[in-house]
């Protein structure tokens, strides 16, 4: 199952961790070991967020369709 899927699912928090990521990995002091696994798991996050934000979407497409 997809998190973003499941009502544990908390946007801000995946974004949050998506940042401290990415500056774990822009920064000096990476370890290759460490930052694979923090590739992984922020590619994990970016496709749970695509699927949380496609979901907003389309909630939102459906809202502004006429009757």
């Amino acid at each position: 199952m997809i998190m973003s899927d499941s009502k544990d699912f908390d946007f801000n928090k995946a974004v949050e961790e998506l940042k401290g990521i990415t500056e774990y990995l822009e920064s000096d002091e990476v370890q290759l070991e460490e930052a694979m696994q923090k590739y992984k798991r922020g590619s994990e996050l970016a496709s749970q967020v695509k699927v949380y934000l496609d979901q907003a979407e389309n909630t939102i497409k459906s809202i502004k369709q006429p009757d």
